[in-house]
């Protein structure tokens, strides 16, 4: 009987080979968007501190 595959176990794997850094990317906004100065804020703060973590 064939062995079904351990899907979590795969992911576990998958996970340990990317680097913490692999999932976060700068948010990018274009000139012309228009934003609330709350959601402006958030995305510096996210900029800013993955630009520190990750060495952007």
């Amino acid at each position: 009987m064939a062995r079904l595959p351990d899907a979590a176990g795969q992911l576990r794997q998958r996970w340990s080979r990317i680097d913490g850094c692999g999932a976060w990317r700068p948010i990018l906004v274009s000139r012309t968007s228009t934003l609330a100065d709350g959601t402006a804020r958030q995305i510096l703060a996210h900029n800013e501190t993955d630009a520190r973590l990750c060495d952007w």
